[in-house]
């Protein structure tokens, strides 16, 4: 009888712990949303170009042109702050589910989420969330199946 406990105790043992695999790599992704927002509407990408006519004394006229460099904050807004933290708070959302049976169904949904955002934005920002996506989906590759299931019901024992 002992045998048997230690068998199954080196076997449970010998499994890779992948729910919390899971969650790290969930929180992982949360953080490269934070980053990548951050950087997206930090970092100078948008142009702001100026162009004036001066026309010098002699007659000739000179066209002076400037462009500077901007960021989507500054450029844009408060707004657009908000609007790239939405891909963050999407995947946190696996982060506070209580069981791993929603834990997994949530990180199911906010994988299409994301993809759709991703999707959504090629145009503008929306490539730049590729990391977050690819974190999410090995999060979800890492939690394994079965953790989302209920446990089998087992009898006990008869005890004499």
């Amino acid at each position: 009888m002992y045998d048997v406990c230690v068998s199954q105790k080196t076997n449970a043992q010998a499994r890779p712990p992948s729910a919390s695999t899971g969650r790290r790599w969930n929180v992982a992704a949360a953080f490269v949303a934070i980053i990548t927002a951050a950087v997206v509407t930090l970092l100078p990408v948008a142009s702001r170009g100026r162009e004036s006519a001066v026309t010098n004394p002699d007659g000739t006229s000179v066209v002076e042109s400037t462009e500077s460099k901007t960021s989507l904050l500054s450029s844009e807004g408060s707004v657009v702050l908000i609007i790239a933290l939405i891909p963050a708070a999407v995947v946190a959302m696996p982060l506070i589910a209580r069981t791993p049976k929603v834990e997994r169904r949530t990180r199911v949904a906010s994988i299409v989420v994301i993809g759709v955002l991703v999707v959504l934005g090629a145009a503008s920002i929306g490539l730049a969330f590729i990391p977050t996506l690819l974190a999410m989906v090995v999060a979800l590759v890492a939690t394994r199946p079965e953790l989302a299931l209920p446990p089998p019901a087992r009898d006990a024992p008869a005890h004499p």
